[in-house]
C-alpha cells in the first residue's frame, strides 16, 4: 500500500476542488473545522435548495421530466429525503410573505418558479442557436473534470457547456445566490476542461436562478501560472497547519461558527477538544 500524502492524511482526499480552495481562502479555520476536524455543521436551507435546483435542471436537460413543476417537485422530494436532519438556518430577510425568511416554506413556494425561469431561458437560447456541447461523447451536463494545477490535483464538475450560434464554447455555472460571483472558479474549469478533454471554452457565464438571466459571457482572466500559485499556496498552508479565523460578513451564516476560536461556545469548544484528541496522529503513522 502506497504511503498517503500529507494532504490525504489530513483531509481524506489527495486532491483539492475549487470549493475547498475557496473555503480555505475565505477562512482557513473554517476549512479545518469542516474538512479536518469534521465537527457537526448547522446547515442552511439554501444548501439543499441549491442541490434541488441543479437536479431539477438536469432532469429537464436530459429530457426525463417535461415540466419545471414536475422536475422541481421530484428533485426537492429526493433532496429532502437524503437529509439526515432538517437545516436550522434560513437565508435572506424576513418579509410579509415569508416572515421566517427563506426557510422550507419559501423554497416550497418559490423553487418551481426558479426552475421554470431556467426552462424558459433554455428554450429561448435554443431558438437563438445555442446547443449543449458534446464532450467525451455525451451532452455537456455535469461534466467531471480532473487535472493538475501547479503541483496540486484538482477535481470538479462543470454544470453545463454550450456552443452558441457563432461556434463559441461557453461554460455556464448555475447559481442560486443573489449576486454574480467574483472568483477564479470558471478559470479553473476552463483549464481543467482543456487539460482533460482537449476542449477549449472561449467564454464563461453564470445563470442566476433568482434573476432568471444569463450573465454576459466573458473570457477567462487568470492564467495557468496564477492558478497554480493559488492552489499550491493552499496546499502548503493546509500541510503546514496554517488555520486562521477570518472575521467578516460570512460569519453570520457559517455552519461551524460555534466551534470557532472567536465566536465559539464553551460546550462546542470542549467537544472540539475531544475530537482533536481523538483524531491526532502520532508522527510517522
Amino acid at each position: 500500500m502506497s504511503e498517503l500524502s500529507i494532504l490525504e492524511n489530513m483531509t481524506g482526499r489527495n486532491y483539492l476542488s475549487f470549493s475547498s480552495m475557496s473555503t480555505y481562502a475565505d477562512c482557513s479555520e473554517r476549512f479545518y473545522l469542516e474538512r479536518i476536524a469534521s465537527v457537526p455543521q448547522e446547515q442552511g436551507w439554501w444548501l439543499p435548495a441549491g442541490t434541488a435546483l441543479h437536479t431539477a435542471t438536469e432532469y429537464l436537460d436530459h429530457g426525463t421530466h417535461l415540466t419545471a413543476e414536475l422536475a422541481w417537485a421530484e428533485a426537492w422530494r429526493e433532496t429532502l429525503a437524503r437529509l439526515d436532519e432538517e437545516p436550522t438556518k434560513a437565508g435572506g430577510r424576513a418579509t410579509k410573505a415569508y416572515p421566517n425568511k427563506e426557510d422550507k416554506t419559501y423554497w416550497d413556494a418559490e423553487g418551481a418558479g426558479m426552475v421554470q425561469g431556467y426552462l424558459t431561458w433554455r428554450e429561448q437560447a435554443t431558438k437563438d442557436g445555442w446547443q449543449l456541447a458534446t464532450i467525451n461523447g455525451a451532452p455537456a451536463i455535469e461534466v467531471p473534470v480532473e487535472g493538475t494545477i501547479g503541483d496540486v490535483t484538482v477535481k470538479g464538475y462543470i454544470d453545463r457547456v454550450f456552443t452558441d450560434s457563432h461556434g463559441n464554447n461557453i461554460i455556464v455555472d448555475l447559481k442560486s445566490s443573489k449576486r454574480e460571483p467574483q472568483s477564479v472558479q470558471m478559470d479553473v474549469y476552463v483549464a481543467l476542461l482543456q487539460q482533460q478533454y482537449n476542449f477549449t471554452a472561449e467564454y464563461v457565464a453564470y445563470y442566476m436562478f433568482r434573476m432568471q438571466i444569463l450573465t454576459e459571457p466573458k473570457p477567462v482572466k487568470a492564467d495557468a501560472h496564477t492558478l497554480g500559485g493559488i492552489f499550491s499556496a493552499t496546499k502548503r498552508g493546509i500541510e503546514n497547519e496554517v488555520f486562521l479565523p477570518n472575521v467578516g460578513m460570512l460569519c453570520g451564516t457559517c455552519g461551524v461558527r460555534k466551534y470557532c476560536s472567536i465566536f465559539g461556545t464553551p460546550p462546542a469548544l470542549n467537544h472540539l477538544n475531544i475530537l482533536q484528541g481523538d483524531t491526532t496522529h502520532e508522527e510517522g503513522q
